[in-house]
């Protein structure tokens, strides 16, 4: 019997972490736990829960103003992207992440720099 001679190769690569940042502008824990079960719904629904993506948190901030963007949940998750935890951001729309155009462009840029996808649910 001949000798062959076989190579396996195999590739692990690194489970992708999506977030979920929701964000309502007066406090209401109605909207902002509707938003966050909207959210869950859409990550589950488009395979952001299979086995290689994981839900790795849900960032809310309620009551916040989406003029600044000095907001509890909005720090930690920028903490959390610069980190390399976060490799895709699904928000409802764009404007739950900054109501001024500028500002929004900004933080875009810094989600490129880090390799981040944005994915919003009403914008298309």
């Amino acid at each position: 019997m001949e000798n062959i001679k076989a190579a396996l190769y195999m590739r692990l690569a690194r489970p992708r972490c999506v977030a979920l940042y929701c964000r309502v502008a007066q406090e209401d824990s109605d909207a902002i736990e509707w938003q966050e079960m909207m959210l869950l719904d859409f990550a589950k629904v488009n395979g952001y829960e299979a086995c290689e993506v994981n839900i790795h948190r849900v960032y809310c901030d309620n009551g916040a103003s989406g003029l600044t963007f000095d907001r509890p949940g909005m720090n930690k998750l920028m903490a959390d992207i610069r980190d390399g935890r976060v490799d895709i951001v699904i928000v409802k729309d764009a404007s739950r992440v900054a109501r001024d155009y500028v500002k929004f462009r900004e933080w875009l840029r810094v989600l490129r720099k880090h390799n981040v996808r944005l994915v919003t649910v009403h914008d298309g």
